[in-house]
């Protein structure tokens, strides 16, 4: 698995220098616009995502056949090209694409893709709904008649709004703080020897702590969610072959895996990494670890950093990291790199 990953990412940044070098002239040369859109037909999804990153990168204006073909990559039935395609689109400045986003958003399930669209409408609109269809409807029907699209697109992020003001149920899953903003995530969690130590608190083991908010988390995430639970440590326990859809019973299942499952051996990070992007369909992984690698496949920090952030520029998962007991620059990088959390606890 870890030589046909390698290939995997090897192919990746081979295309990804052939695609840049194809468009250097200009997305205003016809060749380069024939070249783009024929790789956004493509039957591999991994060309048609690159096509679109090409766009959302090149640092120009969006032409209109390019804009429309990104509205249409929407629909793709690849979620890493729906990203794409919403990201790339905040380089269209017209008016014609908002209102086709606004319901790309209304129909989308995946949090991910709608918070793409969010940021970009922000910087095609001025106007910060984020992630909420809801408010950008309700926008959209009471002032879309006169909008016109600002001479200069914003240079930042929106400031962050309130739950009222975005939608945001109450009771959005969480764990330890970080907000998962996903229906498709991996509890990736550290059942090392060491976890067994006691709490900064001082009452209970690290491990227990984190199983704790395990469970809170799966009491919160929505009917219909997918999810799953890796343990690591000098082995790998999946609760679930792979991502499976929350249901009211799977809560008590949970809680059994839980319970049955104590810290031992080593720390082997890279395992519990390449175990949980062996899922096809999870687009958020959520880390918990207390401690520097000490073993497995690969057993030094920089480069357990450098294999994930490769595999991830093909993938673009979120990547939310907690370090317990200590701070770890290394997973402090991966979060922000993946535009994740990072918290010490």
């Amino acid at each position: 698995r870890a030589a046909r990953k390698t290939l995997e990412v090897r192919e990746f940044f081979e295309k990804r220098g052939k695609l840049a070098a194809l468009t250097r002239p200009g997305l205003e040369y016809p060749a380069v616009q024939a070249t783009l859109l024929d790789l956004l037909e493509d039957d591999e999804w991994t060309w048609r995502a690159l096509a679109l990153l090409q766009l959302r990168d090149a640092g120009e204006e969006l032409p209109v056949p390019l804009a429309l073909r990104a509205l249409e990559a929407l629909r793709d039935e690849a979620w890493s090209v729906r990203i794409a395609a919403a990201e790339s689109l905040a380089r269209a400045r017209m008016r014609d694409v908002v209102e086709p986003m606004i319901a790309a958003m209304e129909k989308d399930r995946n949090e991910r893709v709608r918070k793409a669209l969010g940021l970009s409408l922000y910087r095609i609109t001025g106007v910060n709904h984020a992630s909420w269809p809801v408010g950008w409807r309700r926008w959209w029907d009471k002032q879309g008649y006169a909008f016109a699209v600002p001479l200069e697109a914003p240079a930042w992020d929106p400031p962050p709004k309130s739950r009222k003001a975005t939608g945001e149920r109450k009771s959005v899953a969480s764990f330890y703080g970080i907000n998962l903003g996903s229906s498709r995530v991996i509890f990736l969690i550290d059942a090392s020897g060491s976890m067994a130590i006691e709490d900064r608190k001082g009452a209970r083991a690290r491990f227990d702590v984190a199983l704790d908010e395990l469970e809170r988390a799966f009491r919160k995430l929505p009917v219909g969610a997918k999810t799953n639970v890796i343990f690591f440590s000098d082995r790998i326990d999946r609760w679930r072959p792979k991502l499976s859809e929350v249901k009211p019973g799977m809560r008590k299942s949970i809680r059994r895996t839980l319970a049955s499952r104590r810290p031992d051996g080593g720390t082997h990070l890279y395992d519990g990494f390449e175990a949980a992007f062996e899922d096809g369909e999870v687009d958020t992984i959520v880390l918990l670890s207390d401690g520097q690698p000490s073993g497995g496949k690969v057993r030094f920090a920089e480069d357990i950093e450098r294999a994930i952030l490769e595999w991830n520029e093909l993938r673009r998962l979120t990547i939310h990291c907690v370090a317990v007991g200590y701070h770890s620059p290394m997973l402090q990088r991966l979060a922000a790199a993946s535009g994740g959390q990072y918290v010490k606890r």
